[in-house]
């Protein structure tokens, strides 16, 4: 019987039956390599909203940097920045499922809606030399899940896209960032991560979720000491 059960769950990991949102059928839809049915898939529209060049957030009535960003004394130096869904609704249900139910093949859905983002953007401004860079996850993280999120994004966006990957972050360990204010979690990275290897001159982060921005800049702050000379970001949900 645990073999049974250990057989199904490895299954629902690789090769899953339903859809990670609504838990309808994919089997007869042919969509099991994204574990998103085609009506959870519209769910997912890409917002041509211009966006904070700091956070990636959709911009109101600013241009160039929200109100947020705004307010910090120092102004990220990200070359482009693009936070792609509002975590709320689907894609906060998908987060979840992402990471906490262990639906790893979600990570191709993600890696599918960065490379859309990639493609609209000018390839001569872009492309040329750029390396993908995932943002580290904390130890806590890595021991609880057991499996590098982000890394596992950087690997199906690397194989969709053929840029190179370079896991050059490394992260230390940190007080948890969920019940600290702005100031409270850019001081609990400040330190924690750094580059363990040479990173790349020109580098595309990509993390799942931005709050306050604490470990963009954290991971920013590395390259650029590391010897980056541009950043450029992608970001799955902005909160």
């Amino acid at each position: 019987m645990q073999m049974r059960r250990a057989r199904s769950i490895l299954r629902e990991i690789v090769f899953p039956l339903h859809c990670a949102l609504c838990s309808s059928s994919l089997l007869s839809q042919g969509l099991v390599v994204y574990g998103l049915c085609p009506a959870c898939l519209r769910l997912f529209a890409r917002d041509p909203s211009p966006r904070c060049r700091s956070c990636g957030r959709p911009l109101l009535a600013e241009d160039g940097l929200c109100m947020r960003c705004r307010q910090y004394e120092e102004v990220p130096l990200l070359g482009l920045c693009r936070a792609l869904f509002c975590y709320a609704g689907p894609a906060s249900l998908l987060m979840r499922a992402w990471k906490f139910g262990k639906h790893r093949v979600l990570a191709r859905f993600i890696a599918h809606s960065f490379a859309r983002e990639l493609a609209l953007l000018p390839k001569e401004l872009l492309w040329r030399d750029l390396i993908i860079v995932p943002a580290p996850s904390s130890p806590g993280r890595l021991k609880r899940c057991a499996w590098d999120q982000m890394a596992l994004v950087a690997r199906e966006l690397s194989s969709l896209t053929g840029l190179p990957l370079s896991s050059c972050l490394v992260r230390g360990h940190s007080q948890s960032q969920k019940t600290l204010d702005r100031q409270g979690r850019e001081a609990n990275l400040r330190g924690k991560i750094h580059c363990k290897r040479q990173p790349p001159r020109r580098a595309l982060l990509i993390d799942d979720v931005v709050t306050t921005g604490a470990t963009l800049r954290s991971c920013e702050r590395a390259l650029f000491d590391g010897g980056s000379l541009e950043v450029y970001c992608l970001v799955f949900c902005y909160d």
